[in-house]
């Protein structure tokens, strides 16, 4: 194994540890007595995730950061515009375990966004090679993650809909949004290889599977 092979095998054994280890104090802490106390920790978790993801890139360019850039605008914006009108993704308002936020929109959804697009796109890379496939596996894996989530959101107060009642309006735009980025990412001429993708993706999934059996 030459030094650059080495370098990328023990940051990516330092992210994994890393987000394994976030992700079970999270589950533990987020279903016990102090879960309030655990639910402000969510935007620590969510930036080392993005911070890990971004390490372990392979061959990072600048059109690669302009396009971090836009999905994270991107999704930060159809946010504001999903809570301002509820014509996205139907009637849900936030709550406060995702930080600051401007016009009722936390700051860092825009971040959850391109964590979950560099995540699921790393997946469709290495299965599949049609570009067009990939971008419909990636945001179905997208929403699947997302079908997790949203049973929870309220109890760790992510976002809140309306009696609890998710529209299906909301996967469809999911998926929607989804694909529309990931088309854009295939087409552009950087690197989709990232290792810590699969293992992002695999831990979320488990992670919120493990909370929902827990806290429902």
């Amino acid at each position: 194994m030459d030094l650059v092979a080495q370098i990328n095998s023990r940051k990516l054994f330092i992210s994994i540890a890393v987000l394994v280890i976030l992700h079970a104090v999270g589950y533990f802490g987020l279903t016990s007595e102090n879960a309030p106390f655990f639910q402000k920790l969510t935007p620590a978790n969510l930036i080392v995730t993005l911070v890990l993801l971004i390490w372990n890139q392979k061959n990072k360019n600048t059109i690669w950061y302009f396009f971090v850039a836009g999905v994270y605008t991107a999704g930060f914006f159809v946010e504001v515009a999903g809570v301002s009108t509820g014509f996205v993704f139907g009637e849900y308002q936030y709550g406060n375990a995702l930080g600051p936020q401007w016009n009722g929109t936390p700051f860092l959804i825009g971040a959850n966004w391109l964590i979950l697009v560099i995540s699921s796109g790393a997946v469709a890379e290495h299965f599949f090679s049609a570009k067009i496939v990939k971008a419909v596996i990636a945001a179905t894996l997208m929403v699947l993650l997302d079908s997790f989530i949203e049973p929870l959101a309220g109890d760790l107060n992510f976002w809140y809909w309306p009696e609890d009642s998710i529209p299906v309006q909301n996967y469809i735009a999911w998926w929607v949004i989804a694909f529309v980025m990931h088309m854009v990412y295939q087409f552009l001429p950087v690197s989709r290889t990232n290792k810590s993708g699969f293992w992002v993706y695999g831990i979320f999934i488990v992670f919120f599977i493990a909370l929902g059996i827990t806290l429902h």
